[in-house]
C-alpha cells in the first residue's frame, strides 16, 4: 500500500474551501481560471 505524504493529507477539497469560505464550488472555479490567465508582472 502506498503511503500519502503529509503534506497532501492537508490539502482540502474543493467542496472544504467552498463551505469554510461562504462561497459556491463554481465561484472557486471561477476565480481559479480568471487566476490560471493572469500575467504576473
Amino acid at each position: 500500500m502506498e503511503k500519502k505524504s503529509p503534506r497532501l493529507k492537508a490539502l482540502l477539497t474543493p467542496g472544504e474551501v467552498a463551505k469554510r469560505s461562504g462561497v459556491a464550488v463554481s465561484a472557486l472555479h471561477f476565480y481559479e481560471s480568471k487566476r490560471a490567465n493572469y500575467q504576473y508582472p
